[in-house]
């Protein structure tokens, strides 16, 4: 069987309601990206990101009526150019499958897609599908505290996500050998997507996911939020690290690192920070100060 695939570009506030046309027109799959090359950050808890310029694409069978799909879209987007595309049988499969391919992530740890194999040996593999840039691995602050997870005493540990979205860096934690894992986001729908990813992944026991506070220690804590909110909870975040316990914070611009070190700087011994892109992560372990 063959396929179309309708190419449209859009402003984001207007994603919404041609995603719901196109679906009731008979789309099979509908993907978003960004059409204006315009970055889009890690968001802080409680936030979706989006580009403001999508190209939306959208998979149709090959015999349906494209004249019909054009005047139902510019009915109601009238400014829309609509580009067609004919892909050969089973070919799609093959081209979203190039988008999407198996990464590494230090010497361990694989984000494997739907429809590819994880991988086998010592591999750790993650399986995960590719979103808005965030929560997959494919932001560079999310690469960033995955490395960081790969080459961390993680084993028998416990370890806190603290602003833990899709739930990628505690699921990576649970699989790297930690002992009890704790995801903390103020958005009800990252502890639904984190649950949801864990399950999917078998590593449900021991594994929490909550939108409050709680007073427990841990022996590892990662942060992947934006600078601001980092500095403003740092005396928060440092609270939950033991003695010694190593911390990573990411987020944060290359040129926010020395500011977000200072910060956290009463409670964490600083040792080594990466930078990926415009991007860094500043680690450290937790000195014996905090009630200082």
């Amino acid at each position: 069987m063959n396929w179309l695939e309708l190419i449209v570009e859009i402003d984001a506030t207007d994603s919404e309601a041609l995603e719901d046309l196109l679906l009731e027109q008979g789309a099979q799959a509908l993907t978003l990206n960004d059409a204006g090359d315009q970055p889009v950050l890690e968001p802080l808890p409680g936030e979706t990101p989006v580009w403001p310029y999508l190209r939306l694409t959208a998979l149709f069978a090959e015999d349906v009526d494209q004249s019909n799909i054009e005047t139902v879209i510019k009915d109601q987007l009238s400014s829309l150019f609509c580009q067609w595309r004919q892909l050969k049988d089973r070919q799609w499969e093959r081209v979203w499958l190039t988008r999407f391919k198996p990464k590494q992530f230090g010497k361990r740890l694989w984000v494997v897609p739907s429809g590819s194999e994880p991988r086998g040996g010592d591999a750790v593999s993650l399986l995960l599908d590719p979103g808005l840039a965030f929560g997959t691995g494919d932001h560079a602050t999310t690469d960033l505290c995955l490395r960081w997870l790969d080459s961390a005493p993680v084993t028998g540990k416990r370890v806190l996500d603290y602003g833990h979205g899709s739930g990628i860096l505690s699921i990576a934690a649970h699989k790297l050998g930690a002992t009890d894992v704790l995801g903390i986001d103020i958005d009800p729908q990252a502890v639904i997507a984190g649950e949801d990813n864990a399950a999917r992944n078998s590593v449900t026991h021991n594994m929490r996911f909550i939108t409050h506070d709680v007073d427990e220690t841990f022996d590892l804590v990662v942060a992947n939020i934006l600078a601001k909110p980092l500095m403003n909870m740092a005396r928060r975040i440092c609270a939950y690290l033991t003695p010694n316990g190593p911390i990573a914070l990411s987020g944060l611009l290359k040129e926010q690192a020395d500011e977000v070190r200072h910060a956290y700087s009463p409670w964490i011994d600083w040792r080594e920070s990466h930078e990926l892109e415009d991007w860094a992560l500043v680690s450290g372990v937790r000195n014996t100060r905090l009630a200082e």
